[in-house]
């Protein structure tokens, strides 16, 4: 019992550092996130394409424009997947069905999704993006199904381990 009020403070902690940090970088002026998503995105081609820094400046700025849209889509996706993962898992350690468990866990990520692209509304230069709350549902989604995939791998190792 104690050891599951310790995974549900520690989860409940990641959920909440993990929305924070969604806000975080939806709070930012499209200016600043504009700025914030080339720089990443160039260290992305740099670690990925070898001669990229060796490359001519223009272009850089040419694949780096080209890829850009990608990498924050991705960003969106990576982030909602983690948010998908952690929300099932807060709701694993209740007894209720898989079923219910994965819709209150759908249901409140898709909600903060829904929430968070309202609240670009009010930010100098970002605006609402029905894009990008699909790629918060398709990250969340799969965050649920990993979760769910991981704990199977464990039941079946562990079965395997009892029967040895």
């Amino acid at each position: 019992m104690k050891l599951k009020i310790i995974l549900r403070t520690l989860i409940s902690l990641l959920i909440i550092c993990n929305v924070a940090l969604i806000f975080h970088f939806s709070s930012e002026k499209a200016s600043v996130s504009s700025k914030t998503s080339k720089k990443v995105t160039e260290q992305i081609l740099e670690i990925f394409i070898e001669d990229f820094s060796s490359m001519p400046e223009k272009e850089q700025k040419a694949l780096i424009k080209k890829t850009d849209s990608t990498i924050r889509s991705l960003a969106h996706f990576t982030e909602y997947t983690a948010l998908g993962f952690l929300t099932f898992a807060f709701f694993s350690l209740s007894n209720s069905d898989k079923i219910k468990k994965a819709l209150l866990s759908f249901t409140g990520c898709a909600l903060f999704s829904l929430a968070d692209e309202v609240h670009q509304i009010f930010v100098p230069g970002r605006s609402f993006q029905f894009k990008d709350i699909s790629i918060d549902f398709a990250g969340v989604i799969l965050g649920i199904l990993i979760f769910l995939f991981i704990k199977h791998l464990i039941k079946k190792l562990t079965k395997k381990s009892a029967v040895s």
